[in-house]
């Protein structure tokens, strides 16, 4: 197989697959690109129509809005007053078909004032209905009849009764109903709007705007306006951007409002419609904003949906378009840039296949003249003009020939100085045979010397090491019979203050039994005048007779108490005698005692300082032990260390004698090999022979 082959099989193909498969994913990204650029423009188009249909149903709400505040603000109560206004917003709001208030039965009063008012304004009971309304065969003709329907519609009876907090359907009746997807919780209560479900009133399509009047809390009616729905399909069909765009709209209780591929569809219910798969989705807020395929139930074709919400009102707006108009761009733009990448690969492949031929042409010129060459042919003459890399290695065959050349010339001259020199290697490696064997046995007596050295550090370090263990379990020991001092020097303070706090309370019993003491004296005192009273009682009921005998009595057992009462005084001073003398002894034997608690604590605290100077100095000594320990270890690994490296160098004395010997071999062998050099030599052809 050629070279050429070769590189176009080895580099070619991997080169052009990596190409195809880069365009493929560019394409197949280009394509990705342009169906969500596509997919982004339906829903720009659903955005845009929703947001036109939004800004009509706000208007319309607003200007019931206002009408309702109207009355709230003055207005409710003069009727006259209030046909007036609903009149002229019809007359200056030409997008409404109607205008209209209707009051609460008697909810101004009842004997209203109907002074003025036109009867047509009035419900059969007096009741204040006033419809104005554009006629539909002439525009500009504005008419007036009183409202209908009002207790069985959303416009009124549906908006009372989220206004009074009643459930919105409670007492509706709309033919035709309304969707079985349309949930209650849909409603909101703080959204006190209404627009009711499209329906035929008078040959106009409609719905109903409404807004609730409210006084003092109390719900008094609506004032509400007209919107004809007859040309929201041609308003919806200017807003279409795709040829193939449908619009489906669908109000907030699931009627179909517009449908611009079957206007019949109007007022049917989603369930109702051949589109009820692709409403619902859009209906349930299932696939709101996002777009989705599915057949046409009616034509068949494969269309691409997409829904959105209006705000207003709460309607859902369904745009549909042919997945064949989508993809027609996007299917286009593909093949353009599929066409662009085949040719340009197509182009790639030619100018390489032209550089290669150039290349290989010069690749066979440098193959020649190697062949050459290795032939023995150092005369001939390559030369390149190229300036590439294949021109590069034309070129350095030729200044390899050239190089070839003169080497061969000079080797054949060095061959001479390569004989001599070989018998030089010889004789040195002779010589240095000798000189290893000689210093091998002098490093044997060092290494023998080296291991007596290492034997005896390595004993010297046993014997450090007890020493410093024994100095550190010394060190241990002291620390703990410090510590062990330290606490019988805290408990010997502890005794010496207990002993002085017994020595004090003692002194205070001493002083209370001397208190005792005086009391005693004094109560024998009081005895002994007792006595002397007693006796001089005596003496006066002897005087007396008969009639101070009681009163000796008296006398007697006063003087009988005074003799007991010195007795006991005398009892209490002999025990309160014995008690000072008990405690004055006690106190001294406390004296004495703490005297010797004090003396013990001196002893202890002297002990402890000189056991604290015993422990730093063994402590002080540890790390000196420790450094020798640490010394003898580095002597006993230099040792070692002295004795490997003696070792090595009698190995490397006994590998210089080897090599000594290997010297002398290569030297022969060096000889032989000129010899051939020059056999070799004589098959080139140079230019100097």
């Amino acid at each position: 197989m050629k070279l050429r082959t070769k590189i176009l099989l080895s580099s070619g193909l991997p080169v052009l697959l990596v190409l195809v498969l880069a365009a493929a994913f560019l394409i197949w990204d280009l394509y990705q690109s342009r169906v969500a650029a596509a997919q982004e423009e339906l829903r720009s188009a659903v955005e845009f129509a929703a947001l036109r249909i939004d800004a009509v149903n706000q208007h319309a709400s607003d200007v019931a809005k206002s009408m309702a505040i109207a009355q709230e603000h003055g207005m409710f109560g003069d009727r006259k007053r209030s046909i007036d206004f609903a009149r002229g917003v019809l007359e200056h709001t030409p997008e409404i078909t109607g205008a209209y208030f209707g009051w609460e039965p008697g909810a101004d009063g009842e004997s209203p004032d109907n002074n003025g008012v036109n009867p047509r304004a009035l419900g059969a009971d007096g009741r204040f209905l006033p419809y104005w309304f554009r006629n539909i065969d002439d525009a500009s003709a504005i008419e007036l009849t009183p409202l209908v329907d009002m207790e069985s519609s959303y416009y009124y009876r549906g908006l009372a009764n989220v206004a009074q907090g009643r459930p919105e359907g409670d007492g509706v009746a709309l033919p035709g109903g309304i969707s079985t997807l349309y949930q209650e919780s849909r409603a909101d209560p703080n959204d006190l709007r209404m627009i009711t479900e499209p329906y035929v009133y008078e040959g106009k399509f409609i719905v109903e705007q409404t807004s609730p009047i409210i006084i003092n809390g109390r719900f008094m009616g609506v004032a509400g306006v007209d919107r004809a729905l007859n040309d929201i399909d041609n308003f919806l069909r200017e807003l279409r951007s795709f040829d193939t765009a449908e619009f489906l709209l669908v109000s907030k209780r699931g009627r179909i409002i517009a449908a611009t591929m079957n206007p019949d569809l109007r007022a049917t219910l989603i369930e109702d419609s051949p589109y009820a798969n692709q409403l619902r989705f859009v209906y349930l807020d299932e696939r709101l904003n996002s777009s989705f395929t599915a057949e046409d139930p009616v034509s068949g074709d494969n269309r691409y949906f997409v829904g959105t919400q209006i705000s207003t009102g709460d309607w859902r707006l369904l745009l549909t378009v042919t997945e064949e108009e989508i993809m027609a761009p996007v299917i286009e733009t593909s093949l353009q840039a599929l066409v662009l990448v085949v040719l340009g690969i197509i182009g790639a492949a030619l100018i390489a296949f032209v550089f290669l031929n150039r290349i290989t042409a010069r690749i066979e010129l440098a193959a020649t003249a190697a062949a050459r060459v290795a032939a023995g042919d150092l005369m001939q003459v390559v030369q390149s003009t190229t300036a590439d890399e294949s021109g590069n290695m034309v070129r350095a065959i030729g200044d390899m020939v050239t190089a070839l050349n003169s080497l061969i010339g000079r080797v054949k001259g060095s061959s001479v100085q390569l004989v001599s020199a070989a018998t030089d290697i010889a004789a040195a490696a002779h010589k240095q045979k000798e000189i290893s064997t000689d210093f091998g046995a002098s490093t044997s007596e060092i290494a023998a010397s080296t291991n007596e050295i290492t034997a005896t550090s390595r004993e010297l370090l046993q014997t450090m090491t007890q020493i410093s263990e024994a100095s550190a379990r010394t060190s241990s020991i002291a620390s703990e019979g410090r510590t062990d001092l330290s606490r019988m020097e805290a408990t010997m303070q502890q005794l010496a203050a207990a002993t002085t706090s017994i020595s004090e309370k003692l002194g205070v019993i001493s002083e209370r039994a001397n208190h005792i003491g005086s009391v005693v004296t004094t109560i024998t005192k009081v005895a002994d005048q007792t006595n002397l009273l007693s006796l001089n009682a005596a003496i006066e009921a002897e005087k007396a007779g008969e009639y101070g005998l009681g009163f000796s009595v008296v006398a007697r057992e006063i003087r009988r108490l005074a003799d007991q009462t010195a007795i006991a005084t005398l009892d209490i001073e002999r025990i309160v005698g014995d008690m000072q003398s008990s405690v004055s002894s006690g106190v001294m034997e406390m004296d004495r005692f703490d005297e010797q608690v004090r003396q013990g604590v001196t002893e202890s605290t002297r002990l402890s300082g000189q056991l604290s100077v015993i422990i730093e100095n063994v402590e002080a000594l540890r790390p000196r032990f420790e450094f020798a320990q640490q010394s003898m270890q580095s002597q006993v690994v230099g040792a070692g260390q002295i004795n490997s490296a003696m070792l090595q160098l009698r190995e490397i004395a006994l590998v210089s004698g080897e090599s000594s010997e290997g010297l002398h071999a290569a030297s022969a062998q060096l000889l032989s090999a000129v010899d051939s050099l020059k056999v070799a030599m004589a098959r080139f052809q140079t230019s100097d022979h």
